[in-house]
């Protein structure tokens, strides 16, 4: 009867969970064993902030022993909500710093940098937009001195009449050289009065960006290319009229009468 008495004394008197924790300490990341002697209701959700795996479950008298291997994530004192609550101390892996630590400070208490600094990037940036400036200066005087030179003599103004008369009728063997020397003077006469790049463009586009000088202008670059293209040198009046479509072309732009010997070869 005494026996009976005893065991019901100790029963209200020991813990309702009993945790069984090593030794050792417990390392932040690790892993440990740690085993609750408990009911078999227990709710492993107890161990928070713990991450557990359970490994085995045994029977114990009217409670049951859960093995459980864990790992902390934190640093420093962990409570578990067990009855009664128990601690643990978590330490972490990393060795003692062989010094105080240093925090970086806040914006405010940053030293203000020397004015000088400030001066000496201030005068370094405006030296350097300096040099740009004196660079793209000699980059455009460069560009301009070689487009004058490579740009062809402005003829005076009668020049492409002038040719045009001196351009003697074509004989049997002169034909291709004929309409050389005339599509090379309407060209011409096209970049001189109208600034405009002749040598690169095509009969039709030559045409289409002189739209008003159609009539004259373009039957004489068809029948240059006729002629150089295609092989048809047509008759010695196909000859005459490109030559007078020329003339005609280059006196309506110029704004001026004909010479005679221009007008009438």
């Amino acid at each position: 009867m005494k026996g009976f008495w005893l065991l019901l004394l100790l029963a209200c008197y020991l813990p309702a969970q009993q945790v069984l924790l090593p030794r050792e300490p417990i390392v932040f990341g690790n892993s440990f064993e740690l085993t609750v002697t408990a009911p078999a209701d227990f709710d492993p959700g107890r161990l928070l902030p713990l991450r557990v795996e359970l490994l085995d479950r045994t029977p114990v008298g009217a409670n049951q022993q859960w093995r459980f291997r864990a790992r902390s994530y934190e640093v420093g004192e962990v409570t578990l909500a067990l009855e009664p609550p128990v601690k643990l101390t978590i330490v972490t892996s990393l060795p003692e710093p062989a010094s105080a630590l240093e925090w970086p400070s806040e914006g405010w208490l940053v030293e203000p940098e020397q004015s000088s600094s400030w001066l000496s990037f201030g005068l370094l940036g405006v030296g350097v937009m300096g040099v740009l400036w004196w660079l793209r200066f000699l980059r455009s005087a460069s560009i301009a001195v070689t487009e004058q030179a490579s740009a062809p003599e402005i003829a005076p103004q009668w020049d492409a009449l002038t040719a045009l008369g001196d351009l003697l009728p074509p004989n049997s063997d002169s034909y291709e050289p004929y309409y050389q020397q005339l599509k090379a003077i309407v060209r011409r006469h096209c970049h001189v009065r109208f600034r405009v790049p002749a040598d690169v463009r095509t009969s039709e586009e030559l045409v289409l960006t002189l739209p008003n000088a159609q009539q004259s202008l373009q039957p004489c670059l068809s029948a240059c290319d006729v002629a150089l293209f295609g092989g048809a040198y047509g008759s010695n009046q196909d000859h005459q009229n490109a030559r007078d479509q020329a003339i005609a072309f280059v006196a309506a732009t110029t704004g001026a009468a004909m010479p005679d010997r221009v007008a009438a070869p």
